[in-house]
């Protein structure tokens, strides 16, 4: 608005005498008409932001072997490129492929889902061992039981149970012995040797008992050790099965009401596909070079909303890639799974809005797409990232609904000219038709018989070189000089 201002701000009023000659004065009408301010910004044209294909397996690699020439289009039903020789294709759709599917009927409601399968296996897996870990506690909680009552007998100066009442008989058989061979000796009945031999039995039996209690003490810090093991395999075990059950759940609640398998019949039918679900999935897969397993796994296929454009190849016939998925992490020595960069066939213009003019980009809004040549054409505004970078910049994306006039270009920079501002049935002049008055506000000169006079008029909008105006004696098709 500024550089509009600074044209006129020497401009002084001009008085009905100032000109002999009225007939050279140049004029023009006051119009009424729709006013569109505009700003021009540098965008980029190219084939929109680019996607990468990944190679998904179960297995741990793959070799490709063929991949679809830069450059080309791949359209629904076409391989992408070949993975073991195994074509991956290109299906249309918005939600990719996320689960493994066996069709095993007529009707495509009838198929085994093989990762819940092996989610439910898993469940059953976990139960079990669970079960079986309980039992083990059991055990170890009876043994523990054991322990502590050997333990507990052990301190007392009369035990109870077998063990230590049969040692403590022994060591009573063995001390009244040594009393009575003692006795013995001091009468002379007995010998010396006798008496060492009741001796040595004495202490034997003593240390039978104390060897007992130690082993009781020993049996149950034992018993303790293998119960607290055996509470946490089952902690463990009670662990597993959650997971488990929350990995089961977890896919019962993301099926998306079957919309995968929506998308698959769809595409299928576009294709010419139709009857029954595991024997047209069969079909499909032989005539794209498949093996007719009737089964299909995310990486089988590619889903795009559309027909693409090989941008780029990531790998190369022969390479080997590492699928990442269930696997961990790639190879030290390959961190990279991708095969293969794909774009719309559409050619559209990016352009990076900052804070302060993204409002004005609204979708839906048509723009003017200035080329290199300086061929005008029309465009649309399809998306604005409400995403912003570390530069305070947005990608608004503007699709060129008549790609033919684009001609051969690819890749170029080019001005978009959006539309910031617009009055519409409104009463316009010329920019330069206004005329700066000593009081700060701006006049135009009415040509009324051959003579002009000076009016005060409100100025509105200042657009492409023109000017909203008002006032008591504006009206349309009056005729103004221009200086």
């Amino acid at each position: 608005m500024v550089c509009l201002f600074a044209g006129i701000q020497g401009l002084v009023p001009t008085s009905p005498d100032a000109s002999d000659d009225t007939a050279a004065v140049s004029t023009t009408t006051i119009a009424r008409t729709t006013l569109l301010d505009a700003r021009t910004q540098t965008g980029t044209l190219g084939f929109g932001n680019p996607a990468d294909v990944p190679f998904i397996s179960n297995e741990r690699s793959g070799i490709v072997t063929w991949m679809a020439p830069e450059g080309s289009i791949v359209s629904r039903g076409e391989p992408l490129f070949a993975i073991d020789g195994q074509p991956v294709i290109l299906l249309y759709g918005e939600l990719p492929l996320f689960r493994s599917l066996r069709f095993v009927g007529d009707s495509f409601g009838e198929y085994e889902w093989l990762e819940l399968n092996n989610a439910r296996d898993d469940v059953r897996k976990a139960e079990l061992s669970l079960a079986l870990q309980s039992a083990r506690l059991a055990e170890a909680q009876v043994k523990l039981n054991e322990a502590r009552v050997l333990k507990q007998d052990s301190l007392l100066d009369e035990p109870v149970t077998p063990p230590f009442v049969r040692r403590m008989h022994s060591v009573d058989a063995a001390r009244a012995r040594l009393r009575r061979i003692e006795q013995l000796l001091e009468t002379g009945f007995t010998t010396p040797a006798e008496l060492e031999q009741a001796r040595y039995e004495t202490a034997a039996a003593n240390a039978d008992l104390d060897a007992a209690k130690r082993d009781s003490l020993q049996m149950y810090a034992a018993a303790e050790t293998s119960m607290a093991d055996a509470l946490l395999e089952q902690h463990q075990a009670e662990r597993a099965l959650r997971e488990a059950q929350d990995a089961q759940n977890t896919l019962l609640s993301s099926d998306n009401a079957n919309a995968d398998i929506a998308l698959l019949q769809e595409n299928l039918a576009a294709l010419g596909y139709n009857g029954a679900a595991s024997n047209i999935i069969r079909q499909w897969q032989t005539d794209a070079g498949r093996s007719a397993s009737g089964l299909i796994e995310p990486g089988q296929v590619v889903i795009a909303s559309g027909a693409v454009r090989v941008a780029e190849h990531l790998a190369k016939v022969g390479d080997v890639v590492f699928s990442g998925q269930g696997q961990g992490n790639l190879p030290a020595n390959n961190m990279s799974d991708l095969i293969v960069r794909y774009t719309s066939t559409q050619r559209m213009v990016s352009v990076p809005l900052g804070i302060a003019d993204h409002d004005y980009a609204r979708a839906g809004d048509s723009v003017i797409v200035t080329l290199p040549t300086g061929v005008e054409i029309p465009g649309v505004i399809s998306d604005v990232s409400t995403v912003f970078d570390a530069q305070g910049l947005a990608d608004t994306e503007i699709a060129i609904p008549d790609q033919d006039a684009l001609g051969t270009l690819e890749a170029a920079s080019v001005d978009v000219e959006f539309v910031v501002g617009r009055r519409t049935d409104v009463l316009a002049v010329p920019v330069t038709a206004l005329l700066a008055l000593p009081d700060g506000r701006f006049g135009v000169e009415i040509v009324a018989n051959d003579s002009t006079r000076l009016t005060a008029v409100s100025t509105g909008l200042f657009a492409r070189g023109n000017v909203e105006i008002s006032g008591p004696d504006i009206v349309e098709g009056l005729p103004v000089r221009i200086p």
